[in-house]
């Protein structure tokens, strides 16, 4: 987990993390990035104040949850929680900050709450953090959030390329919740062999974004990248993408094509 992530955001960059993972005969645990979402305007971003005091839990509890949710629930499936939250904790295959972090989040709601949120979220890192009450849901609906335009960089490339998306949002009203934007590229008769990048947004103030997202294609797989045209879909979601729990929908959805050559 990334330590600037821990402390308040910039007052001229908004802060969006990022993971890309492949789709193919099974899932891929996220690889994490950072990226910035550029005001056009210049606007400044107020310091979110999280649930707990003097700490910005909300990116470090959805970056936390993104990796190591799968993890908890074989720990609660094969020991229990005999021991409560230290014990629970202690038995993650990761670094000290991600146990410390661990324990934050759990000694805040209790063993109980925070085994039962696990268990129920159906691996949803965003609904989790809101169900804990560290990140905000948001309120709003529709199209108060809104893509104005795309272009890939370059349009075509052989294997080896790193295509950029480049994207500017709108948003039209100040947006005080968290959620996501996900694009998944394929290419026709190739239905399993699909990728997926995205990133997370969160506490968004209203005016126009410009937002890059690198997409690097590779030969050593997964996924498996063919030549032909990619069709891209990129959506802007409150939540999490695709999620069925509460306060998660698509605000917006735009298209975009890339070439993969021999």
């Amino acid at each position: 987990i990334n330590a600037e992530y821990m402390g308040d955001f910039s007052m001229n960059t908004l802060r969006v993390l990022l993971f890309c993972f492949a789709v193919v005969c099974c899932a891929a645990k996220p690889q994490l990035h950072s990226l910035s979402l550029t005001n056009v305007r210049g606007g400044a971003f107020p310091a979110f104040k999280a649930a707990l005091p003097q700490l910005n839990l909300c990116p470090t509890c959805v970056s936390f949850m993104s990796n190591e949710i799968n993890q908890l629930l074989n720990i609660i499936a094969n020991t229990g929680v005999i021991g409560g939250c230290s014990k629970l904790c202690s038995q993650l295959n990761g670094t000290k900050v991600e146990e410390t972090v661990c324990n934050l989040l759990c000694d805040y709601v209790g063993i109980k709450a925070f085994v039962d949120l696990v268990k129920n979220v159906d691996l949803d890192p965003i609904y989790m953090c809101e169900s804990l009450t560290v990140c905000p849901h948001n309120n709003c609906s529709g199209s108060c959030i809104k893509f104005e335009n795309i272009a890939v960089q370059p349009v075509s490339g052989s294997v080896g390329t790193t295509f950029s998306f480049n994207m500017r949002l709108n948003i039209s009203s100040s947006v005080a919740g968290t959620g996501m934007i996900l694009m998944t590229a394929s290419i026709e008769g190739k239905p399993k062999d699909t990728y997926t990048a995205g990133g997370y947004l969160f506490q968004q103030q209203s005016g126009e974004y410009d937002l890059q997202l690198p997409v690097q294609t590779t030969d050593q797989g997964p996924p498996n990248w063919f030549a032909g045209v990619y069709d891209a879909q990129i959506q802007v979601c409150s939540g999490e993408c695709g999620s069925k729990h509460p306060y998660s929908f698509v605000h917006d959805t735009i298209n975009a094509t890339f070439t993969i050559t021999e």
